[in-house]
C-alpha cells in the first residue's frame, strides 16, 4: 500500500524526481520567470487525479488518513509546495490561468509522475487548490472533483476560533476576499464592531468556495462528487459510497481505524462573542450567505 504523501515523504519524493532544489523561489518569481521550468518536469497528461472543493475545516485531514489507510492511491494533503497564495492572487485577477497552471504543474508535477509510475489514481486533498479548479478542470479533462464543505454556522465558528482575518494572514492561508466593498451587505451589515467584522469575512469566505463548488457542479455534474461532511462522519456506509462515486474501493470501514477515531487535530475553544453569535443566527445573514446555490446541491453537499 502507498503511504499518505505528506512531509517528510513529500521531500523525498520530490529529491527523488530532481525539484528539491528550487524551494527558495518565490511564487511570484516563479511565475514571471519562464527560464525555470524544465519541460521534463512537467506531466501533462494525468488520467486519473481527483481534487478536493472545499474551504478547509471540513475533514479534509481525516479524510486522507481514511485514504491512506483504506486504499492504494498516493494522497496529498497541506504539503509543500502551497498554493495558498497562488490561489489567493489567482482569485483577484492577478495572475493568469497559464500562469496559474504553470505553477500548480511545477508543484504537483513530482505527485503526478509518481502516481502516473504506480498506475495508482492521484489525490489532492489540499484546500489550497480550490481557486484553480476551474483552470485544472481544463487542464486535467478526466479529473474528478470533491466538494467537502462544512456547514456555514460550523465553518465561522471554527473559522473564529483558527483566527481566521485576525491572527492568520488571509494572503498567506489562502483565505478568499472580495476584491471591492459590496454594496448590499453595507446595506444589510451598516454598523459592525470589529468581531463582527471577522465573522462577516469568513462567510464571504466561505461563500466564496461553495460558489465555486456550485459552479462545478451545475457546468460539469459527472465529474463532482458531494460529499456530506458531517454524514461522512457518521455513516461508514454513506462514506464507502462517496468513495466508489470517486472510483475507490475502500476496505471494510466498521474495522477502519481511522474511521472509528475520528477526531479534530486542529480542535481549538474560543467562544463566539454574544454580538458574533447575534449576527451569525440573524435571518438577514443567513439568507445572504446560504440563498443562490440550489436545494439539490445545498442538501447533496450539507449545506443546508
Amino acid at each position: 500500500m502507498i503511504n499518505l504523501i505528506v512531509t517528510p515523504l513529500a521531500l523525498k519524493i520530490e529529491k527523488k524526481y530532481g525539484l528539491h532544489g528550487l524551494e527558495n523561489v518565490t511564487s511570484l518569481e516563479l511565475l514571471r520567470s519562464r527560464s525555470i521550468f524544465n519541460g521534463s518536469g512537467w506531466f501533462d497528461d494525468c488520467s486519473n487525479h481527483i481534487q478536493v472543493i472545499s474551504p478547509g475545516r471540513s475533514g479534509t485531514r481525516w479524510l486522507a488518513n481514511l485514504m491512506c489507510e483504506q486504499t492504494n492511491v498516493p494522497v496529498v494533503h497541506s504539503t509543500p509546495k502551497t498554493l495558498a497564495e497562488l490561489g489567493y492572487y489567482f482569485n483577484r485577477g492577478l495572475i493568469s490561468r497559464e500562469e496559474a497552471l504553470g505553477a500548480y504543474r511545477f508543484s504537483r508535477s513530482s505527485f503526478l509522475q509518481f502516481a502516473a509510475s504506480v498506475g495508482r489514481t492521484f489525490v489532492d486533498l489540499d484546500c489550497k487548490n480550490t481557486p484553480l479548479v476551474p483552470v485544472l478542470a481544463d487542464a486535467y479533462p478526466n479529473a474528478k472533483f470533491l466538494v467537502a464543505i462544512r456547514g456555514l454556522d460550523r465553518f465561522v465558528k471554527s473559522g473564529v476560533s483558527r483566527g481566521y482575518f485576525h491572527s492568520m494572514d488571509p494572503v498567506f492561508w489562502g483565505h478568499l476576499e472580495p476584491i471591492a466593498a459590496v454594496p448590499s451587505e453595507q446595506l444589510i451589515f451598516p454598523d459592525l464592531d470589529a468581531k463582527q467584522n471577522q465573522v462577516l469575512k469568513i462567510a464571504r469566505f466561505w461563500h466564496a468556495i461553495a460558489s465555486i463548488a456550485f459552479e462545478m457542479y451545475t457546468l460539469m455534474p459527472e465529474r463532482v462528487v458531494l460529499m456530506d461532511v458531517n454524514k461522512a462522519f457518521r455513516n461508514h456506509l454513506y462514506c464507502q459510497s462517496v468513495f466508489a462515486n470517486l472510483g475507490l474501493v475502500p476496505c471494510d470501514l466498521t474495522r477502519s481505524h481511522a474511521f472509528r477515531h475520528c477526531s479534530n487535530r486542529n480542535k481549538t475553544n474560543v467562544p463566539l462573542s454574544d454580538s458574533q453569535i447575534a449576527l451569525l443566527q440573524s435571518e438577514e445573514f443567513q439568507n445572504v450567505f446560504k440563498r443562490g446555490f440550489g436545494s439539490e446541491f445545498s442538501e447533496a453537499a450539507g449545506l443546508v
